[in-house]
């Protein structure tokens, strides 16, 4: 399977700027004296003259920071390499996700709520939950995508392991992910089965339907939210949450991205 996964990734991906402002991402098909001709995903095939581009980039697409993990639950599409983003969830939240390779990413993350909680109940300190988490991903077809993920939840009083294979179907912006998830309590030998989906329906350009969802012994919880892209590629999620108790609370969450320079060509020279 993975080494289907790694014929699929050698095509670079690039990102082109016209000098009409438009931008252009897909893999890489091949370049000659006067143009460029790449795979776009919505677009197909597609070529452009060298007169009318102002900046190629090489290796990344920042249009598509989060497909990673567009919320919580990971999909099978991986971050790809230089692609790190910063996530808050609902103010206490804090996440890092680096994409280390075309197929690695790992993260890592904490959140604040617990130290604040004592201030206002007069309980002793608790460490703050944190996270740790890999995935190892990749295309095993244009539309199918398929990775093993692993997370990694503990404080002071304990922790858990979640360890998923995530099954992507769609594209980038519009897909459906399920990821069936072996649990484990940290020290113990005691094993749950849960059901892991995230779908997401991109409205437009700029705004898509995310929802991810958590299945366990007739239990739901999932999460709706508009992902709404800004300026600079930042993303704002404000949205739900709910269960089958009919549960409602606000949901809320924003994601900044940062990575290493892109490799740029000025192909006037």
């Amino acid at each position: 399977m993975f080494q289907c996964i790694s014929q699929s990734l050698d095509q670079e991906l690039v990102n082109i700027k016209t000098d009409d402002k438009q931008v252009f991402v897909g893999k890489l098909i091949s370049i000659t004296s006067d143009s460029i001709t790449i795979e776009n995903e919505n677009l197909g095939i597609i070529t452009l003259a060298k007169s009318n581009i102002s900046i190629l980039n090489y290796g990344h697409d920042f249009n598509q920071n989060n497909s990673s993990e567009p919320f919580f639950i990971p999909t099978a599409i991986p971050n790809g390499r230089d692609n790190h983003y910063y996530r808050n969830y609902a103010l206490f939240g804090q996440n890092f996700s680096f994409g280390l390779n075309d197929n690695l990413d790992v993260s890592f993350g904490f959140e604040l709520l617990s130290i604040f909680i004592p201030v206002f109940t007069g309980d002793g300190p608790t460490w703050p939950l944190m996270q740790l988490a890999a995935k190892y991903s990749g295309e095993i077809s244009k539309n199918l995508h398929v990775g093993i993920s692993t997370k990694v939840l503990f404080n002071d009083n304990g922790g858990g392991i979640l360890t998923s294979v995530p099954i992507t179907v769609g594209g980038l912006r519009t897909n459906f992910t399920f990821a069936p998830t072996f649990s484990q309590e940290l020290g113990e030998d005691n094993r749950d089965f849960a059901s892991l989906f995230n779908f997401n329906i991109a409205l437009s350009n700029k705004i898509r339907l995310v929802t991810d969802g958590i299945y366990v012994d007739g239990s739901l919880l999932a999460t709706s939210l508009i992902e709404i892209r800004l300026k600079n590629n930042i993303l704002l999620q404000p949205g739900i949450i709910y269960s089958n108790e009919f549960n409602i609370v606000p949901n809320f969450s924003f994601t900044i991205p940062f990575s290493a320079p892109q490799k740029k060509e000025n192909l006037r020279f």
